[in-house]
């Protein structure tokens, strides 16, 4: 079983930072980070570290060989896979959904368990490293072709785009990801702020609340999980987005998915149509797509792989820009449903 044998590897990686004649594993046991993660604030991003785990981090980077720090990493990735069984079924999620968890735990032990060479991978802020951190300690939910964690209501796409789309989002919030409604349980971000300014935060969110701007799950692509990416195709997004409607039926405070990305482009269309796919799905069936601008990112993002579109950059008739998809948990639950 996954569990065991993540349990193994944790004690291989134990005798392998005692031999290196390191203290870390007595200045930051595994129970006292685990105490820290499941502190964090619910709608903080994947890539969420506290202030106390980052000084951690800074202090043995000062002071140690990157190598000890790497492999504290992957042995407190393999501690919280050795413990997920339990939490795992507390979590209220479809079997399909911890069945994705379970093939990831595979994957992820076994990815440690042949990096004999340390390279820098499980290190901060290395992406892939985070998101396996994230699915770990589940705070990340693996649902096929996308990973999902929970994020605010974005509300800074209202201001990007000129009064139409303001007004757009807004109708959206309103009206289409389960009304109006309020609740205490719904879950948090963190709160930096002390008096007046914490107030008026604290009020202003919980305007937000009674408006309708619930919390949505945040889809991202993960190029490290080779069975993510068999899945990205037009039938394993179907089922990715079956899947997530069936989430979105046991956590009703939950307004529905979004995610930004340059293939959520509209132009897409026209310079690559066989990625037409991942807008026509969710356009189609009530779901909506809003500007968000260019960045770096996307066009490192959207030329990396495609001779074609790479031209049509380099010729300037293309400019990858960045879009954000949002499909609301009315009409997603009511095209699974179909």
């Amino acid at each position: 079983m996954v569990y065991n044998e993540a349990k193994i590897q944790s004690q291989e990686l134990t005798n392998r930072i005692m031999k290196m004649k390191s203290d870390i594993l007595e200045c930051f046991p595994f129970q006292k980070l685990k105490e820290e993660v499941d502190n964090y604030p619910e709608l903080e991003g994947y890539k969420y570290t506290s202030p106390n785990i980052l000084n951690f981090y800074q202090k043995t980077a000062q002071t140690s060989s990157m190598n000890l720090l790497e492999l504290y990493n992957q042995y407190i990735i393999c501690r919280f896979i050795s413990e997920a069984e339990y939490k795992l079924q507390q979590k209220n999620l479809p079997e399909e959904i911890i069945a994705i968890y379970i093939q990831n735990f595979k994957r992820i032990t076994a990815q440690i368990k042949e990096s004999s060479n340390l390279s820098g991978l499980y290190l901060y802020p290395n992406d892939s490293f985070a998101k396996d951190l994230a699915v770990s300690n589940l705070r990340m939910i693996p649902a096929g072709a996308q990973k999902l964690n929970l994020a605010f209501f974005p509300k800074k796409v209202m201001l990007q785009e000129g009064t139409k789309q303001f007004f757009d989002v807004l109708s959206l919030a309103l009206f289409k990801t389960g009304g109006v409604k309020y609740s205490s349980k719904r879950p948090r971000g963190s709160m930096q702020r002390t008096g007046l300014s914490k107030f008026f935060k604290e009020k202003s969110l919980l305007f937000f609340d009674i408006l309708g701007f619930r919390p949505f799950f945040d889809m991202h692509t993960d190029t490290h999980d080779p069975d993510l990416m068999s899945d990205f195709n037009a039938e394993g997004w179907i089922r990715f987005y079956k899947r997530c409607a069936d989430i979105l039926k046991s956590n009703t405070y939950i307004g529905g998915v979004r995610g930004t990305s340059w293939f959520f482009d509209p132009k897409i269309k026209e310079v690559s149509p066989r990625l037409s796919y991942l807008q026509d799905i969710v356009l189609e069936n009530g779901g909506r797509s809003f500007y968000i601008g260019p960045s770096d990112d996307a066009v490192k993002d959207a030329t990396l792989k495609s001779k074609t579109r790479r031209k049509l950059y380099e010729e300037g008739k293309y400019f990858p820009t960045r879009y954000m998809l949002i499909w609301p948990r009315k009409s997603l639950i009511k095209w699974s449903l179909q």
